[in-house]
């Protein structure tokens, strides 16, 4: 009989394939405006663009081209790995649970550390970036402004979907590590299949003590049965003394008719 799956994973799946697919949607959104965007400002006939602010995003923030690369890769596959802890609690189950945990530990370690690169790291260095900008002759600093609006928005963006993943990771942890593995009616099943076997296995036992039990006491009757047949040696020496008696009488009987 196939097991019930229990219902809080019923919704945690559900869940799972939802944020997956979310998460999924703004990265390719975000990869996308990343690589297609370009801006550019002209002051005092010197050009400032995104190009430009790659190259001092290298050299100030540490690893800045691998940490961004692994980020990307680590959260799609923190997606995979939502949906397939959404498949394998619909299965339900220990394993799925404990799947589903790891699951949600990786997403958690990948935001915090985004997180804080983002904000030690990268911010600072951009804000460095749009500082050493001049100002316009005519507009003063409101094109290196604008500019710097527009490149630390996203990254904030980020950081606040950031946090609220980890709280998401969070808050289910703990309604996964709540959830039972099986349902009331499968705890049951299993407590009514458990006094079943343990009910069996004492009349196996029982039987089996029956069994050694039966051959003993049925050697032990043949030997009394014996003794009760064979006369005890009290009656056989009365019996032979009745019988001296016996010869005794007739003998002098005997006597008494030769005299006669």
């Amino acid at each position: 009989m196939a097991r019930k799956r229990p219902i809080g994973f019923i919704i945690m799946a559900i869940v799972n394939f939802v944020v997956a697919a979310f998460f999924i949607a703004c990265g390719v959104c975000a990869n996308y405006s990343d690589s297609g965007q370009t801006w550019f400002v002209e002051i005092n006939k010197d050009r400032w663009d995104q190009k430009k602010l790659h190259e001092h995003l290298k050299a100030k923030a540490p690893a800045y081209t691998p940490v961004k690369i692994t980020g990307i890769v680590l959260g799609y596959c923190i997606c995979v790995g939502l949906v397939l802890s959404g498949v394998a609690m619909l299965f339900g189950g220990l394993l799925a649970k404990i799947f589903t945990l790891l699951v949600y530990a990786g997403g958690f370690v990948h935001h915090v550390v985004m997180t804080i690169y983002q904000l030690v790291w990268v911010h600072p260095a951009m804000n460095q970036f749009f500082d050493q900008m001049p100002a316009a002759i005519i507009v003063g600093r409101g094109p290196a402004e604008i500019a710097r609006a527009a490149s630390l928005f996203p990254g904030y963006v980020w950081i606040a979907w950031w946090v609220i993943g980890c709280f998401f990771y969070l808050i289910a942890a703990a309604v996964v590590l709540l959830c039972p593995t099986s349902s009331d009616d499968d705890e049951e099943e299993d407590s009514r299949k458990s006094k079943r076997s343990k009910r069996r296995r004492d009349e196996s036992e029982n039987d089996e003590d029956e069994d050694e039990v039966k051959p003993v006491s049925k050697k032990s009757k043949r030997p009394r049965d014996d003794d009760d047949e064979r006369p005890s040696s009290k009656e056989s020496k009365r019996r032979r003394d009745d019988d001296e008696d016996d010869d005794d009488e007739d003998d002098r009987k005997r006597s008494r008719r030769r005299r006669s």
